[in-house]
């Protein structure tokens, strides 16, 4: 019958002392077989139970807590459990400061609407891309463009008036051209002066310069008796003596 050491556990057939861990051996002893079973302190699975239970409750509170942040639109990432920090993928709110940028700069545009604007930025013109703007003499009118590029006009204050646009590009048919006219009928050309708005124009050459000061949406810009205004809607030339004029866009030309 083998020994067992005391110490150890360790069974050990022959000699007074154990072949791991030195410890003398008693005379006799129980056979390896009979062994008593291993006992756990008595403290150990309440214990156990204890350390699961503690980590499901910080679990949920971890999870409810950025449920919660979520809501507010700052998501707290999750703590790392060895694969890496975990960020919840539900989409969050805007920041309240994304509303407040917004909101100003609505205001902003609306309070710019129907702004005046400086007629000595608004007195050199060009022919070509590129080349400097050239300024005529004093009461050589105002020259601009709308920020799309597509319409161009001259105004000036000599006798009760005049105002003259013209478009590149438009989805309407002007007038024909009449017999009267020897010269170029430009059928993209309107006038307005105080006898009312007149469409179409028999020139003899260039008299809306295509490069200009471009008037931003929102601003008007005037001249003696005529005030020329630009919106994303168009373009609209009145005769403030008479209240007659035009408003010029790509989808229409409308009178009044």
């Amino acid at each position: 019958m083998n020994r067992v050491c005391p110490q150890c556990g360790m069974p050990s057939a022959v000699g007074a002392f154990c072949a791991r861990c030195g410890s003398a051996l008693p005379p006799t002893g129980p056979a390896v077989g009979d062994r008593p079973p291993v006992r756990h302190p008595s403290w150990a699975l309440p214990a156990a139970v204890a350390a699961v239970l503690a980590v499901v409750a910080t679990t949920v509170f971890v999870v409810l807590r950025d449920r919660g942040d979520e809501v507010a639109g700052t998501a707290t990432p999750l703590p790392t459990m060895g694969w890496g920090t975990l960020t919840p993928t539900t989409e969050t709110t805007p920041p309240t400061m994304a509303t407040t940028v917004t909101a100003t700069a609505t205001a902003t545009m609306t309070a710019a609407a129907g702004a005046a604007a400086d007629p000595n930025a608004f007195r050199g013109y060009a022919f070509r891309p590129g080349e400097p703007l050239t300024v005529p003499a004093a009461g050589g009118g105002l020259y601009f463009g709308s920020p799309s590029g597509n319409i161009h006009c001259t105004i000036t204050a000599s006798g009760d008036g005049y105002a003259l646009c013209s478009i590149d590009q438009k989805n309407w048919t002007g007038p024909p051209k009449p017999a009267s006219c020897e010269w170029n009928w430009l059928d993209n050309h309107v006038a307005i002066g105080a006898a009312g708005a007149e469409s179409g124009q028999c020139l003899g050459g260039v008299e809306v310069p295509p490069v200009a000061t471009v008037l931003p949406y929102g601003q008007s810009l005037t001249d003696g008796a005529i005030t020329c205004s630009s919106a994303q809607t168009g373009v609209t030339c009145r005769h403030d003596g008479t209240g007659h004029g035009f408003t010029l866009r790509r989808d229409a030309l409308d009178t009044f």
